[in-house]
């Protein structure tokens, strides 16, 4: 059997952290080893549990998930960011995916999609939540 996928959460809600752990705990091919509330705390943990995948939050008090990514891939390159937000407008994609996330997962979806977004990093690809798409998407003329 191969090693699960580390995971750890970055998020100031604490009942997204608690159901990010409830849905990933269901995944065989999964284990989450750590959560925090925010950034800056994310920085100072993910050195210590080198972690396969982050699930970050876009907008967190202190150091907000788009400079903790910046800062986290860094420090820890094999790491994966998966952004994870309800501000799903093109600048904070584009900022995110600068920052080096490798993903952008609408929370609305995350239900449905955590999963796969986190396969697809882990396996050095990109993904991207269709609500995501669509709004990075040009208008079609009419």
């Amino acid at each position: 059997m191969t090693e699960p996928i580390t995971i750890m959460i970055v998020d100031d809600h604490v009942g997204v952290r608690a159901a990010l752990r409830s849905l990933l705990a269901l995944q065989p091919d999964m284990k989450v080893v750590g959560d925090v509330a925010d950034g800056a705390e994310a920085l100072g943990l993910v050195q210590r549990l080198q972690p396969d995948v982050l699930i970050m939050d876009v907008v967190m008090p202190h150091v907000d998930g788009i400079e903790a990514s910046r800062r986290i891939r860094q420090l820890c390159p094999s790491t994966q960011v998966v952004m994870l937000s309800m501000h799903c407008t093109p600048e904070y994609v584009q900022r995110a995916l600068a920052a080096g996330a490798s993903a952008y997962v609408a929370k609305e979806s995350a239900g449905t999609e955590i999963a796969t977004a986190v396969r697809t990093v882990h396996g050095g690809g990109h993904y991207l939540s269709p609500k995501v798409q669509r709004g990075l998407t040009p208008s079609a003329p009419l």
